[in-house]
């Protein structure tokens, strides 16, 4: 047994049964090894990854129908993405309510840095609490930035996505396969699923890899291109003699920490 589970393992069960998401989310810098969304802290990161991913493709937000998925509190990643060019931002967050302070203060910053008047972000901006606002066909570019982990039913979820693709179109996800007391990136893949969801899992974090999301892709029929991933190999090395059963160990993708996905639909002929 790895001596680092003394800590691990109470701390996540104190994550669990004493810490709800929602205060989790609050008081992020007093979690040990908690990390806050950056959506609050700042969305310029966020949409300066989706940018660099795109660029990679040749292409951009400027001129985009957008839906982001997993907005979190605060508008300011759509706001971030109207700044930079984007024709229509729709923010999907169906969990999450808006904290109008936080709002208000992200628009009047991404306005400031952008040199226009807030209500020219806002106009091309809304928020929206379920996929069925959105109809099929409309978006050119689906994103989200640490949302696919911690869906529970991904193949569900990436094919209603990808049902309100136009002809063309595509999506962007930023995904963090690391365990979220970040200090122990691998530390989850100990447990069996049974133990995990019983007593760590604080609800929202399934486990997935980047393997499960790839399989997943190939049996919707959406085309996917992996365009950056990150490890260390080394943390994983450490973990590696007790992992659980439940995942496969022959698997090439279980050490991926991070990656960015790009989907589209196959073309038919």
């Amino acid at each position: 047994m790895l001596l680092s589970n003394f800590e691990y393992i109470p701390l996540r069960l104190v994550r669990k049964f004493l810490v709800p998401e929602g205060l989790a989310r609050r008081a992020a810098r007093f979690l040990p090894f908690y990390l806050a969304p950056q959506g609050r802290i700042s969305p310029r990161p966020i949409v300066d990854r989706y940018e660099s991913a795109l660029r990679g493709e040749g292409g951009s937000v400027a001129g985009k129908q957008i839906l982001e998925v997993g907005t979190g509190g605060s508008n300011g990643t759509a706001y971030e993405l109207a700044a930079r060019g984007a024709r229509i931002v729709t923010a999907l967050e169906p969990y999450v309510g808006l904290e109008e302070a936080m709002d208000s203060e992200q628009l009047r910053s991404v306005a400031a840095s952008a040199g226009v008047d807030p209500s020219a972000i806002a106009g091309r901006t809304s928020r929206i609490t379920s996929l069925d606002a959105v109809p099929p066909g409309s978006i050119d570019l689906v994103l989200s930035h640490s949302v696919l982990e911690h869906v529970l039913d991904p193949a569900a979820f990436l094919s209603a996505l990808a049902g309100r693709l136009a002809s063309g179109g595509s999506m962007v996800h930023v995904v963090d396969y690391r365990d979220h007391f970040f200090k122990y990136p691998y530390h989850f893949l100990q447990f069996s699923r049974s133990s995990w969801d019983r007593f760590l899992n604080p609800g929202d974090l399934p486990r997935w890899r980047l393997g499960d999301h790839l399989s997943i892709c190939d049996r919707l029929g959406l085309a996917v291109e992996v365009l950056q991933s990150t490890e260390d190999r080394s943390a994983f090395a450490r973990i590696a003699p007790y992992l659980s059963r439940d995942f496969r160990r022959e698997d090439p993708t279980l050490a991926v920490l991070t990656a960015v996905l790009r989907m589209r639909r196959r073309e038919t002929s």
